[in-house]
């Protein structure tokens, strides 16, 4: 990997990037910006590329992008926190509680967002399933900071923290109306905790099914 392209304002450039390195397009959609603005940012001396002397394609690193976008956050409103333990049964031999998994949910997601340089005014927490709001009062706390124009950016490791499935989506429209930015750490279920949350939920899911479809075959006419 060769240096950075020289930018108009000549600053001084370091020689080699520090972070993971992402594709220019990546870095576009990271940052919610069009291809033209990125390398305006580029221009103003705001971030640098990296152009790989092999395949020749622009590379961008992910630390810069990340003091980038926490700049570009605005300040009037706050930035929240949301994280969420499923209420499973605890894990491992040990045993591993909801609220200790909820707390290493915390840290990683403060850890990022320090990185970042994203300021944090409040963090919300939740203990409950994915698939429904009972007893998620964190959730309901969202919907009323976002209903009186309070909060500009929810963080969530991962979309399923805040909902499951459609539910996430609707979730990001119902932010993104009222002019409040869903940024996701992680877009899959990259831990194991996750992915046994998952499992759980898909087995509750097929086993309400079922009890749905026998009990309609049963029902009297």
């Amino acid at each position: 990997m060769q240096e950075p392209d020289q930018t108009p304002d000549s600053r001084p450039l370091v020689p080699f990037p520090s972070g993971e390195l992402v594709y220019k397009k990546e870095a576009a959609q990271f940052l919610g910006v069009s291809l033209k603005t990125l390398e305006g940012y580029v221009n103003r001396g705001a971030v640098n590329k990296w152009k790989n002397t092999i395949n020749g394609r622009t590379y961008y690193d992910k630390q810069e992008l990340l003091k980038l976008l926490g700049s570009r956050l605005p300040q009037s409103r706050q930035v929240v926190v949301y994280c969420r333990a499923a209420g499973i049964p605890d894990q491992g031999a040990a045993g591993v509680s909801s609220r200790t998994r909820l707390q290493a949910q915390v840290d990683r997601v403060l850890g990022y967002c320090t990185a970042a340089g994203i300021r944090v005014d409040g963090v919300i927490t939740d203990i409950g399933k994915a698939g429904n709001l009972t007893g998620r009062s964190g959730i309901d706390k969202i919907f009323d900071l976002t209903l009186r124009k309070q909060i500009s950016m929810v963080v969530v490791e991962t979309p399923d923290r805040l909902a499951r499935f459609a539910g996430a989506e609707i979730l990001e429209r119902f932010l993104t109306w009222h002019g409040v930015e869903l940024h996701v750490i992680q877009k899959g279920l990259y831990t194991e905790e996750y992915r046994d949350e998952l499992k759980d939920d898909l087995t509750h899911l097929i086993l309400e099914s079922r009890a749905l479809i026998e009990g309609a075959q049963t029902s009297p006419l």
